[in-house]
């Protein structure tokens, strides 16, 4: 096998204080690129403890539950800040640390946290370490962090929850949109499925506000009424908007940008993810202001939560959309590391702390679930222990092969200080299975294993188009037919899920977080020989379902499942028996966070983007859809109540759960028993299976606005006559137990004209280029 180009995404390594500070584990997910230089810039940020950390819990929990008197009783922005402030003690232990190189130190100081901003040579003094210049592989952009242990005075131990900015590598990752690519791709696959009965439809903005009863004319038109488009390393095209907006006979939004556009960057950014998030945001809720927010790529998200408190001065946002996920297991440290609960445990809260203090403001988080199933992206250091459907192979496309009989083998090995490591092919870009192919010695030993199961065709698939370093295993024989056993410094063993410790899902940040509002995705489907928007199913996105990914879904490692979802969580599970393809109990924690909270069509959305000046129209999907649109409907609600002088709606998912458990018609349930198991390398025979009620694959189903927009703003439950209404075939409970939604209205009205119907109905057949 040749060694192709492998990048990986080494993500924030917050440190917990009482222990030393670690240089990056040396996994070969970075390459080194010498010693610092004395004069270099370096930033770092400690978090301290939040004194008044109980009170102001107290104080967000009667603020976001829709039963307590204090209900929406928002706080002052110098309010919030009062309550995290950390103790003068603190600020004055940080003071003294640094008094003795005041010259050569900035230090800026928020309520509970202090930033330093200084060079390589006093920051080695400081922390009694030594800094070097690490490069990633896939942006090749270079970074100075720690090369050694170091440490900061015990004085300041008790006071220091966090550190950020030595020996972590944040790179916050967009949920990948269905780019163009792999467009082309469906494109081909479609006309493979035209002998299919049920065909997907391009979604529009008028469709989506069609499909979800929102009122014919609803737009905003409160000027305070701002909404947040949250981007890292990523920014929208003001001509593509225009497009867009031309196309659709949309208004121009005013937009606010925060930050710099890195499209003018001598190495531009991309923009598919921004174009996406501005253009559905903004045609959801028109007439209502946006900001963008365009972080780099280097800004981690406890970073992003802190400084949403007072980067937007006396305007803050009411809504804010993010989506971009990493993978929770690994995000805030190395998993390698012992110490890594506590300082996962540490971070999390941290964060959580953060989007709360957003909601005693007023002010809604939503994030998106991911795109790769309850499997995870194995762009994103994911560990693939869960038993491989080899009925399936390379759901995602673009792979050189078509099968395999045998897709997982487990290799044991060694790194070069001797610690023990494993990596499960088919691989993820985890630390250990970067290291195992990157470095040669292991690499000729696996060659060795393959040369030794000729007789079964077995080889590597490594295709470009899922991502450099994803390698998959390809063989004609089962696993149970190939020969094992040791080959110089590596042993390959036959699979088994029960005997490898290591997580069967990845649980994605910061969807998981039980303060964001997630969000799962949907796809809709019709007869491909009935006009355009008739007899729609709409069901849960899925590779195997012309869904073109799996959305994602699952339980947090880390986070507590909030009480107001127990009830909906045990509905699930009583229903894990009759379910295809759902995981056993034994494979989660049912105690844990569980999401996404709702869903939102996600899949096939028309976009505009921009290249050598010239905008084109192409298709996207993803969660990464679902949610600004579903932001876009948030805000019309907040507009509303803006209007009659009443405040906002905060943090939301309480108010969700609630108003599903006493009308089951405000959500539609979306059964379809569909199971998100697969990534885009491969499928698992288990992943969480959509049912009657809320399940972790589509929440609590897509809203029926109408009715939620009047239960809400006009304490009203009963829905407008003019209102469509959607129809689901089987009854519902307290619980919203009905299955697979479906519309009947044939009608298109002429403001959907805008859609190509051919291209709807003909299932894409190449003619959106």
């Amino acid at each position: 096998m040749n060694q192709r180009s492998i990048w990986a995404l080494c993500l924030c390594l917050a440190i917990a204080f009482g222990l030393q500070l670690r240089p990056p584990h040396s996994l070969q997910t970075l390459q080194k690129r010498g010693v610092a230089e004395e004069h270099e810039a370096i930033q770092f940020t400690l978090y301290l403890k939040q004194k008044n950390l109980a009170e102001f819990k107290a104080k967000f929990a009667v603020i976001s539950d829709p039963t307590s008197e204090s209900y929406r009783s928002f706080l002052k922005p110098s309010e919030v800040e009062d309550l995290l402030r950390a103790d003068d003690e603190a600020f004055e232990a940080v003071r003294s640390w640094v008094a003795p190189h005041a010259s050569s130190v900035l230090v800026k100081e928020g309520s509970d946290h202090v930033t330093i901003l200084t060079n390589v040579a006093t920051a080695s003094q400081l922390l009694g370490t030594t800094f070097g210049r690490y490069q990633r592989r896939n942006t090749k952009q270079v970074t100075v962090r720690i090369t050694s242990e170091a440490s900061i005075p015990t004085e300041l131990d008790y006071h220091v929850e966090v550190v950020t900015g030595l020996n972590d590598f944040p790179q916050t990752v967009k949920v990948e949109p269905l780019g163009n690519h792999r467009v082309e791709h469906l494109d081909e696959s479609s006309r493979k499925r035209q002998t299919s009965t049920l065909v997907p439809i391009a979604v529009s903005p008028a469709l989506l506000k069609r499909r979800y009863n929102v009122p014919s004319g609803l737009q905003g038109n409160q000027s305070t009424n701002i909404n947040c488009v949250v981007a890292f390393a990523d920014f929208y095209s003001a001509n593509a908007l225009q497009a867009f907006n031309v196309n659709f006979t949309l208004a121009q939004p005013n937009i606010t940008v925060f930050g710099n556009n890195c499209l003018t960057y001598p190495q531009p950014c991309d923009q598919v993810e921004s174009n996406l998030d501005v253009q559905y945001l903004t045609s959801l809720s028109p007439g209502l202001p946006l900001y963008f927010d365009a972080n780099s790529g280097e800004t981690d998200f406890l970073t992003w939560a802190t400084g949403a408190r007072t980067k937007f001065g006396n305007s803050i946002p009411h809504t804010f959309s993010i989506s971009y996920v990493a993978p929770e297991i690994y995000y805030s440290c190395d998993f390698a590391d012992p110490t890594c609960n506590a300082t996962n445990a540490n971070y999390f809260g941290r964060f959580d702390t953060a989007v709360q203090a957003l909601a005693t403001l007023g002010s809604s988080v939503l994030a998106a679930a991911g795109d790769d199933g309850a499997l995870g992206n194995p762009n994103l250091q994911t560990y693939n222990n869960c038993p491989a459907d080899t009925s399936t192979y390379c759901p995602g496309g673009g792979c050189y092969y078509n099968a395999s009989s045998c897709q997982q083998v487990l290799v044991l090995f060694r790194d070069s200080d001797g610690n023990s490591l494993k990596c499960i092919l088919p691989t993820s870009t985890s630390p250990e299975c970067l290291y195992l192919f990157y470095t040669a010695t292991l690499l000729n030993d696996v060659n060795a294993w393959l040369a030794n199961n000729t007789a079964c065709g077995v080889d590597v698939d490594e295709s470009p188009a899922n991502g450099a370093g994803l390698i998959q295993l390809v063989s004609n024989c089962t696993c149970d037919k190939l020969n094992y056993g040791v080959y110089g410094n590596v042993e390959v063993r036959l699979y088994n899920s029960s005997a490898v410790s290591g997580p069967a899902f990845t649980s994605v940040f910061p969807a998981s977080c039980p303060s964001v509002t997630s969000l799962g995705s949907t796809v809709w489907i019709q007869p491909g020989n009935l006009p355009l928007f008739t007899q729609v199913q709409e069901i849960p996105t899925s590779y195997l379902n012309q869904g073109t990914f799996d959305g994602g879904g699952g339980f947090s490692y880390y986070y507590e499942q909030p009480s107001y979802q127990t009830s909906f969580v045990n509905n699930w599970i009583s229903q894990i028996p009759t379910l295809p393809n759902a995981a056993p109990t034994t494979m989660f924690d049912r105690t844990k966070r569980a999401y996404p909270d709702v869903a939102f069509n996600g899949a096939y959305y028309i976009i505009y983007s921009e290249s050598n000046s010239t905008t084109r129209r192409s298709l996207i999907g993803g969660t990464s859809a679902s949610t600004p649109a579903f932001t876009g409907l948030v805000a019309l609600i907040n507009d509303a109540l803006i209007a009659k002088k009443e405040p906002t709606l905060g943090f939301l998912n309480p108010l969700l759960y609630q108003i599903k458990a006493n009308y089951s018609q405000s959500f539609v349930d979306i059964d379809g028993s569909v199971a998100n198991r697969c990534n885009r390398l491969f499928c698992c025979k288990y992943g969480f299976t959509s049912a009657p009620g809320w399940d972790p694959n589509s929440g609590l189903g897509t809203p029926n606005f109408d009715f939620i927009y009047n239960l809400i703003v006009n304490n009203n439950a009963t829905i407008s006559s003019s209102s469509s209404r959607l129809s689901s075939s089987g009854s519902s409970g307290s619980n919203g137990s009905s299955s697979t939604s479906t519309m009947t209205n044939a009608n298109v009205s002429a403001s959907m004209a805008l859609v190509p119907t051919a291209m709807a109905v003909l299932l894409f057949l190449g003619l959106f280029a």
